[in-house]
């Protein structure tokens, strides 16, 4: 029974990644900085990166965030959680170098699994435009099982980007 929902969370996982298995890798040049964060607990979170002229196309995979709310909690529960040795590694912000002057789709979606709790929000996707040596950060918020994403262009201290829909 375990083996058979463990299975079937693996090929739901599989089925739900729309962000593509290649690493996002900067080209070198001018450059802007983008940093993505989550505190949503214990959802794994895969971000993507396309710098692509076309919406929801050329997404590349920049990493995966982990927030791990028993570790964090301390206690009874976050000191078997340090002995879990199948936990991913907490990893609650990544950042990366992105081309200047330019446009670029970021993309996140997520999942859960766990105690017979299997969940998936996303993807969510914006887009936005890099300005000379700029610098982003990219809040990926859950919230009653809504993945959402929030731009911040950090030195002009606002919001930023446009919501578009990808399949």
């Amino acid at each position: 029974m375990l083996r058979t929902a463990f299975l079937s969370a693996l090929i739901s996982l599989a089925g739900c990644t729309p962000l593509q298995k290649e690493k996002y890798t900067f080209a070198g040049g001018d450059f802007s900085e983008v940093t993505f964060e989550t505190d949503a607990p214990n959802w794994i979170v895969n971000v993507g990166i396309a710098t692509s002229e076309v919406d929801c196309k050329g997404f590349r995979s920049a990493g995966k965030l982990f927030y791990d709310a028993q570790l964090r909690g301390g206690g009874f529960l976050g000191g078997l959680q340090k002995l879990n040795p199948i936990r991913p590694d907490e990893n609650p912000k990544v950042t990366r170098l992105v081309p200047a002057n330019s446009t670029l789709q970021i993309q996140a979606s997520a999942v859960t699994t766990g105690a017979g709790v299997y969940g998936t929000c996303g993807p969510v996707t914006t887009k936005f435009k890099t300005g000379d040596f700029s610098r982003f950060k990219v809040y990926v918020g859950l919230k009653d099982g809504y993945c959402s994403l929030t731009v911040t262009d950090i030195a002009g201290n606002s919001r930023t980007g446009e919501p578009i829909q990808c399949k």
